[in-house]
């Protein structure tokens, strides 16, 4: 078979190469944009906030809190956040290359950041006793999104409700031992709840462009209504049967396992993933801009210490640069705002990764086989990052690679890095800036024959 190439110039290094055969598993177009978008941001704020000074209250493990008071119920009364500023968070999103966002609607406390309509859902925005707390903060959230250019989703936990006493998926305590505030639910009610609330954020806010289930969902109906309401969607580890599913990547740490396959044998399986697996599932990695653990704003907040800018550009170029996308946490204070320390750490980070990323030294990228590229510098210059993107429209082909260079045409050709997953996109991170002026890419193993889109060197100091 004759194999063809187009060459859309240096700055696209596109190669297209005939395909041989298909993979075991392709993904959707929606799927394949959601990956190209790479990075993407989650926002953790809700009672979970306001309650922080209080008490470590348990919600999601209904155990005794730090302080031996937990588990302990929020009161409405506790969320009283003054100066909310939606517009400020997706601002910051925007600062460093964020393309989506996933607002907490609901998380482990029950508390419904929106007017819930659900008869005798009395744990909500609409419940305050103060009139400024009583604004619908999904549609603040919605609006800041269009305002800012980022595409918006949700975060909807059904496994966990404190207030309606649910604790993955079960019955939490038993009817006497309830805490004051708590209303005891049957599940076929709760599994109710859950639906009239999901209709609610999933036809009352437009078109979402990613929804988290966060540990999957075990209420019958949720896929079908999803797939109704929001089909264009992406689900974090949403239900079978749904298409546009995409996987978590086992690490809240930043840095997630390589090789990272794009298939998986299910949505909630999370980790390594594998070429050969039948579900095409994407892998997300979500990571804090704290040291810590935080997700949501706690009392101790600014003691955990943020993360230095380095630390955060090795997290966005280790799950960017292995085929992951890239989620990183905001976390708004009690009256509703992002501290300003956090603010310039986002902005710093986004302009390193332009200054890293925005343009590749300029090359000419050939091919000499179908699965061996040569890109040439014409002269040395110092390099430590390869980046290589790999066509996914008829599934991850590529098994392994590796990349040689020399200095010049009179010097030995060294291994620069061999790797197995490239998929969206593989970065690698040289130990030190060496002088090239010749590469090539070897596809040593694949499934069906690879197109590789993109092949590019970059000299990234920080």
């Amino acid at each position: 078979m004759k194999h063809s190439l187009f060459l859309f110039g240096v700055a696209l290094s596109s190669l297209c190469l005939s395909v041989l055969g298909g993979p075991q598993a392709v993904p959707t177009p929606i799927q394949l944009a959601w990956a190209k978008e790479e990075i993407g941001a989650i926002i953790s704020w809700g009672m979970e906030t306001s309650a922080s000074n209080v008490s470590d209250l348990g919600f999601c493990s209904f155990n005794t809190g730090e302080d031996g008071r937990g588990p302990w119920f929020a009161p409405v009364s506790l969320y009283q956040p003054q100066y909310i500023d939606t517009d400020q968070w997706l601002k910051a999103v925007a600062s460093f290359g964020g393309k989506y966002a996933v607002f907490t609607a609901k998380h482990c406390s029950g508390f419904a950041l929106w007017p819930t309509k659900v008869p005798g859902y009395n744990y909500s925005v609409a419940h305050s006793p103060f009139p400024y707390a009583r604004k619908d903060i999904v549609a603040s959230f919605i609006a800041s999104c269009k305002k800012y250019g980022v595409k918006p989703g949700l975060y909807y936990g059904t496994n966990f409700n404190f207030y309606l006493n649910i604790l993955n998926s079960k019955i939490g305590f038993n009817k006497t031992s309830l805490v004051a505030g708590q209303i005891y639910t049957e599940l076929p009610a709760y599994d109710q709840i859950v639906l009239q609330q999901l209709n609610e954020l999933w036809t009352e806010y437009g078109d979402l462009a990613e929804i988290w289930f966060d540990g999957g969902t075990n209420v019958t109906g949720v896929a079908a209504l999803l797939d109704r309401l929001q089909p264009n969607a992406i689900s974090f580890q949403g239900p079978y049967p749904l298409q546009n599913v995409i996987r978590w990547s086992g690490t809240e740490l930043g840095i997630p396992p390589y090789p990272c396959w794009s298939a998986s044998e299910s949505s909630n399986a999370y980790g390594k993933g594998d070429p050969y697996a039948t579900t095409w599932a994407p892998v997300e990695t979500d990571t804090t801009i704290r040291n810590s653990d935080a997700w949501f704003w706690r009392d101790d907040y600014y003691k955990t210490g943020l993360k230095n800018l380095s630390v955060l550009m090795t997290e966005y170029e280790s799950s960017v640069g292995s085929n992951t996308n890239f989620l990183l946490n905001l976390s708004p204070d009690p009256f509703g705002v992002v501290p300003l320390e956090d603010i310039d750490t986002y902005i710093s980070l986004g302009e390193l990764i332009k200054k890293c990323y925005t343009t590749p030294l300029n090359a000419t990228v050939t091919h000499t086989t179908p699965t061996s590229i040569n890109l040439n510098l014409k002269s040395p210059q110092q390099i430590n990052r390869i980046v290589i993107q790999e066509d996914q429209q008829k599934g991850q082909n590529v098994l392994s690679y590796t990349v040689t260079g020399r200095a010049s045409a009179s010097s030995p050709w060294l291994l620069l890095s061999n790797g197995t997953s490239i998929g969206n996109k593989r970065i690698e991170m040289m130990l030190a800036p060496a002088a090239m002026s010749e590469l090539i890419l070897d596809i040593a193993d694949y499934i069906s024959m690879p197109s590789i889109t993109f092949f590019g060197v970059y000299l990234c100091l920080y």
